[in-house]
Order: structure tokens, then sequence, then C-alpha cells
């Protein structure tokens, strides 16, 4: 047996320790479910087509910030569906999928407190890739409350 294979085994879960991990108790039954699951947006919470963008963008309300740019418009009954733009002057792709990042972690410590069906557009701006997702987090709770979709 080899050292790597000895040190896994001697590593065994102990009641108490969490390791990223929860259990999802339903009657008799239980699964094991990792946090990346069990908060992650599905496909259906995205807005992926160009006439929902395009909608966005000329019904919705808009804010502008420095870091980003908010476009709100009501829509019948889906829930609150989430866009994001990154074009390709914030640089190259490693920039651009940064700034995607902190805006979806950003808004999914939002995403609790809308209330309302809601397709909301999120474009990031230049000032974004120096911010961190907390400052973008605290100014993306503002600008919802100033829209008033935000509790």
């Amino acid at each position: 047996m080899h050292a790597a294979e000895q040190k896994a085994e001697s590593r065994s879960l102990t009641k108490g320790q969490h390791f990223g991990l929860f259990f999802l108790v339903s009657g008799d039954s239980f699964s094991l479910v990792t946090l990346k699951e069990k908060f992650a947006m599905t496909s259906n919470d995205r807005l992926k087509l160009n006439w929902e963008f395009r909608r966005a963008y000329t019904k919705g309300k808009s804010v502008v910030t420095p870091a980003f740019v908010v476009y709100v418009v009501k829509n019948s009954g889906h829930g609150v569906r989430l866009g994001i733009k990154a074009s390709t002057k914030l640089g190259c792709a490693v920039k651009r999928n940064r700034a995607k990042r902190v805006l979806t972690a950003a808004f999914s410590h939002c995403l609790p407190n809308i209330r309302g069906s809601y397709d909301i557009v999120l474009v990031a701006r230049h000032k974004i890739l120096s911010q961190k997702s907390t400052q973008v987090e605290n100014l993306l709770g503002a600008k919802f409350t100033e829209m008033g979709i935000y509790e």
C-alpha cells in the first residue's frame, strides 16, 4: 500500500466534522449534498436568449454604478432570473470571467431578499476588476433597495 493510500485511510470522517457537506433528511432517508450543489443557480434561473436581454434593456429600469449597470424588468411569474454581460472591452477572458464570478457571488447573497419575479441583467464595467465581491454585494443591495425590489 502506498503512503498516500495509508494517509487517506487514516483520515475518516468523524461525527461533528463538516468538510463542506451536509445532510438532507426526508422521512427515513438522507443524502449527502455539497454546498455548491445546494446554492447553485440552475439553467432555468438564467437569461440566455438575445430577446430576453433586449427586453431588459428597452423596457426595464436601469441604475448605473462605477462597477456595473443593473437592468431590472418584471417577468410573468418565472421567479428571479439573472443575465450577466462582460464585454471584451474589460480585457482578456480571465478578466471577463473574474468580473462574472464577482457579480454572480454578490447576486447569490442578495437573492433571498428579492421579492417578486424579475429578470435582472448585470453589465460589468471596468471598475469591477478592482473590487471584491463583498463590496459589490453591498453596492448591489443598495441599488436593489433604490429600485424597490429589495426587502
